[in-house]
């Protein structure tokens, strides 16, 4: 993407330092897409797409069912499943 120009421009430089627009999808284990919100500048992180989505209210108020699969850059949460920060394998376990 171009920079979009004027005094907002910069809000649309991503954190690898070019312009684009982030996109949340979300879709079912068939790939059908159930939720797509495409409005947000590069530079918003992902947590603040997400809780300022309708999709983030309905899970929250529990109007939708489902489970979610996030990076480490979303919170857990009773829908959310994310990574475990420091897995360790059975050899280091011991």
């Amino acid at each position: 993407m171009l920079s979009p120009g004027g005094e907002d421009a910069e809000l649309f430089r991503n954190r690898k330092g070019f312009f684009s627009i982030n996109v949340q999808a979300v879709c079912d284990p068939d790939l059908n897409f159930l939720n797509i919100v495409a409005k947000w500048y590069g530079s918003a992180h992902d947590t603040r797409i997400f809780e300022n989505s309708q999709l983030y209210d309905d899970l929250e108020e529990q109007r939708a069912p489902g489970l979610l699969l996030g990076d480490n850059g979303y919170t857990l949460s009773h829908y959310l499943i994310t990574p475990f920060e420091n897995p360790l394998s059975r050899e280091q376990k011991r």
